[in-house]
């Protein structure tokens, strides 16, 4: 089968996951022709750790841009005509890519997707995340779901070339997977969700990461460009209607270890919106 496919890993700070991801991909049975690792002005071991690595480019960004940017990267820099990407801590099955890949084919996709798995849901945030902010859309293909999670993807490239798409345009905030899938499909692309390619997400959170994550997954992932009061307003009570949802669907399935969760993310939430308004120059 064609390899003529690139693939690149978003890394910050990966010292903990980024040797399986790396390891994932080397086992698969479509190996990419290409392996990028953007290594986002990582703190810690992570760059390190990759050198060992000899197979794989390294780019080096001289700050943290954040992940939206360092996709953008990719896409300028890789070389083939496909494009896959996983994050720094997700773990593929052997047989992940070659999936995506052939139903691509097979199906004239232009942006496909897998089924990420939560590894860790022993721990309440961990388990929070995997009913709440889940990064798959369940069990059942899906022709151009609402948007492709960019966790783990494969993205023709040649296509979207061909329809001149601003990359550094569209991938410009976090949030990106859900504005670059909203692009695609106003252009009549093909979007679709393949369940049987997948991979398992190694993401371990406490309450405050979590409360980060689930801030930029709420603020971004609405494509806000900026927060006006009116907003700033709306943001609140709909994330004080969430919470009560929230604990209604936990003391339906028993879930009352994450009741704590629920308060601590509702409370930051409203705290990051408010920082958000008052010290955010695009206001």
């Amino acid at each position: 089968m064609n390899n003529y496919i690139s693939l690149y890993i978003p890394a910050y700070n990966a010292e903990k996951t980024i040797e399986k991801s790396i390891k994932s991909v080397f086992q698969q049975t479509l190996k990419p022709k290409e392996i990028i690792v953007i290594n986002d002005c990582s703190t810690d071991k992570t760059l390190n750790l990759i050198k060992n690595f000899h197979q794989i480019k390294i780019i080096n960004n001289n700050k943290n841009y954040g992940l939206a940017k360092s996709r953008n990267i990719a896409l300028e820099y890789s070389k083939y005509d496909y494009l896959a990407s996983i994050d720094s801590d997700v773990v593929c099955e052997k047989d992940w890519l070659e999936i995506l890949f052939k139903t691509m084919l097979e199906k004239n996709i232009d942006l496909i997707g897998g089924k990420l798995i939560e590894k860790y849901t022993e721990e309440p945030a961990n388990h929070w995340r995997s009913q709440y902010i889940k990064q798959h859309w369940g069990n059942g293909n899906i022709n151009n779901p609402e948007f492709v999670f960019g966790a783990n993807s494969l993205l023709n490239k040649k296509k979207i070339k061909s329809l001149k798409i601003n990359y550094n345009e569209e991938f410009r905030t976090n949030g990106e997977d859900v504005n670059f899938s909203k692009v695609l499909k106003s252009k009549d692309c093909n979007l679709y969700y393949e369940p049987k390619a997948l991979c398992y997400h190694y993401q371990f959170d406490d309450a405050s990461s979590l409360s980060k994550r689930y801030w930029r997954y709420s603020y971004y992932g609405a494509g806000l460009k900026k927060l006006t009061f009116i907003r700033l307003i709306k943001l609140i009570l709909r994330q004080i209607k969430i919470f009560f949802l929230w604990m209604f669907n936990d003391i339906s399935k028993n879930n009352y270890h994450l009741f704590k969760i629920n308060l601590t993310l509702t409370y930051y939430f409203i705290i990051f919106c408010i920082n958000k308004y008052l010290f955010n120059d695009e206001k």
